[in-house]
């Protein structure tokens, strides 16, 4: 009998020490900044692009807003190859939306996730700018965006995704954004914008 009384008492215990963040004992968040990305998950069903895989949708909280701890993360980021597509599609994305018209740092972001034969259809990286202000305003001037599920090509390493844009004096547009998986150093495997075209 006393045995039970014991065993009792000792998974009362256990429950309460196990359940104190839910009764009143405070828990600290982990700091991170507000717009660190996720980390990469696995491919959960193989073959299945279009399906409810993680890695080809995106998630994470990199996050366009106007204060500057945010934008100047985005300004930051750099292309690495643990992002899969739709990451990348994001942050430039997010970059387009939160760009200082004085300094043009966004842009820059999505200048530096250009795979080198998109930059190279550019005679320069002003002319970039100049294309980006002017072609593709509505992502600069952006209220809300939605993203389309991640769209694999026949090629190997090669993804599409349509993102549209709403702004606030009610201008909608679509754009296809393409990105490919890089072959060749130094961007070998990350994967970078090849082209941005509107529907």
């Amino acid at each position: 009998m006393s045995r039970s009384r014991y065993g009792l008492a000792l998974v009362i215990l256990l429950v309460t020490a196990g359940c104190s963040q839910f009764v009143g004992s405070e828990t600290r968040p982990p700091s991170e900044s507000a717009v660190t990305p996720a980390p990469v998950p696995t491919m959960t069903t193989a073959g299945e692009p279009n399906g409810p895989s993680p890695q080809y949708e995106y998630w994470g909280s990199i996050t366009a807003t106007r204060d500057e701890p945010n934008r100047t993360r985005l300004y930051s980021l750099e292309p690495n190859c643990d992002r899969p597509p739709g990451l990348v599609i994001h942050i430039q994305v997010s970059a387009l939306r939160a760009d200082d018209p004085e300094t043009h740092a966004g842009i820059n972001t999505t200048w530096r996730f250009a795979a080198p034969s998109n930059r190279g259809s550019f005679p320069s990286y002003e002319s970039f700018v100049d294309v980006v202000t002017d072609e593709y305003r509505p992502l600069l001037d952006a209220e809300s965006v939605t993203y389309d599920p991640i769209e694999r090509d026949s090629r190997p390493g090669t993804a599409r995704r349509n993102v549209t844009v709403r702004t606030s004096n009610g201008t909608v547009r679509t754009y296809r954004w393409i990105v490919e998986k890089q072959t060749t150093p130094p961007y070998e495997g990350c994967w970078m914008t090849t082209g941005v075209v509107e529907r």
